[in-house]
């Protein structure tokens, strides 16, 4: 799995080397599911919040070395929502009917990327709620 999983400020550490890494060219439109997908979904059940981040091109670069990776895009999602005055974006995955579904997911994602011990289980009951409070763009 991950080298970095378990240790402290590894996951600083990568995150600063994704926001001023190498820049990547233009992304494909069909690389994230935009917040409608969540939308969609059963509000009865969970998914996997991947990370937050606070701009809008971090998000990118972090949509794009998920699709490197091999990570079915077609069950990721994206979304934004306003915490104070900070604008925040969301990456989700996948849509589960019950919590261990999604904990056990993260067993088989891997990758540089994907840390899955920092994955948080969300209901999708409440990520849509945080959605209708924010206007949405695509990242």
């Amino acid at each position: 799995m991950n080298p970095a999983r378990g240790r402290v400020g590894a996951r600083s550490r990568w995150l600063w080397g994704l926001i001023v890494g190498c820049s990547l060219g233009p992304l494909s439109a069909q690389t994230a599911q935009p917040a409608e997908w969540i939308l969609r979904q059963p509000p009865a059940h969970h998914t996997l919040q991947l990370i937050t981040l606070s701009g809008r091109e971090q998000t990118r670069r972090f949509l794009a070395s998920l699709d490197q990776e091999g990570l079915d895009m077609q069950q990721v999602a994206t979304f934004r929502y306003r915490r104070g005055e900070e604008l925040l974006y969301v990456v989700v995955y996948g849509s589960f009917a019950a919590p261990e579904q999604a904990k056990a997911a993260t067993r088989l994602m891997q990758g540089p990327t994907l840390m899955p011990d920092s994955f948080l289980v969300r209901s999708v009951a409440g990520l849509q709620q945080r959605i209708r409070t924010t206007l949405q763009d695509t990242p």
